[in-house]
């Protein structure tokens, strides 16, 4: 179970975040509203739905909680997802066998690696990007022809070689890179597109190149 803890403190300057300070109480006024959640509520509606909608959507909240990061409020940020995280959380446990909640938490997982990434965590953020590189692989393994599934599951190992680079494992960031890749190249066979593939292939291969050049 991962375990929040303060984050580092970014030294003040007189950057964007200074001249946006003003931003950053109504950026948390608007994240004070419910979440807009398809969680189990204690009523029944009448019709056996038991999904109650309150408050602002999710993915606007995401974006709210994403300009608190940007301004240098990460503290906040950090709270914001990690109530996110417990809705995605009871959001799955109404509904298992959904791959849209286990892909909102793989997601919520993913925004607070990439916060304490960020903020030079590197172990918190690896603890908080496997996790989501898991539940991605459970949807994309139960449902092998789900191409946002598959793109996120692309995204969730480029997002841990950056992590593994910036620790100076250039071997294990060139694995991740492969693997995504190897994923890359099975979906074509088995999806061919008559546009080819995209450049996202050239960027992998020459991250990953240039991550083992560094090895040898």
């Amino acid at each position: 179970m991962m375990v929040s803890r303060p984050l580092p403190v970014p030294s003040s300057s007189s950057g964007s975040s200074s001249r946006f300070a003003l931003l950053v109480p109504l950026l948390l006024a608007m994240l004070a509203a419910p979440v807009t959640a398809q969680v189990a509520a204690d009523r029944p509606t009448g019709t056996g739905d038991k999904r109650v909608p309150t408050g602002i959507a999710a993915p606007n909240r995401a974006c709210l909680t994403y300009a608190l990061q940007e301004l240098g409020e990460r503290q906040r940020a950090r709270e914001q997802y990690d109530r996110a995280l417990a809705i995605d959380r009871k959001s799955l446990e109404a509904e298992p066998q959904n791959p849209h909640r286990k892909l909102d938490l793989s997601f919520s997982h993913a925004s607070i690696g990439s916060l304490l990434r960020d903020a030079g965590d590197l172990d918190g953020a690896l603890d908080a990007y496997r996790p989501s590189l898991r539940a991605r692989y459970e949807v994309f393994a139960a449902d092998p022809d789900n191409e946002f599934a598959f793109r996120s599951l692309g995204r969730a190992h480029q997002a841990i070689a950056e992590v593994f680079a910036r620790q100076g494992d250039f071997t294990r960031a060139a694995d991740e890179e492969r693997e995504a890749l190897r994923l890359r190249e099975k979906w074509e066979e088995e999806h061919p597109s008559p546009h080819g593939r995209p450049a996202l292939d050239a960027g992998l291969r020459e991250s990953m190149a240039g991550h083992l050049e560094t090895v040898a």
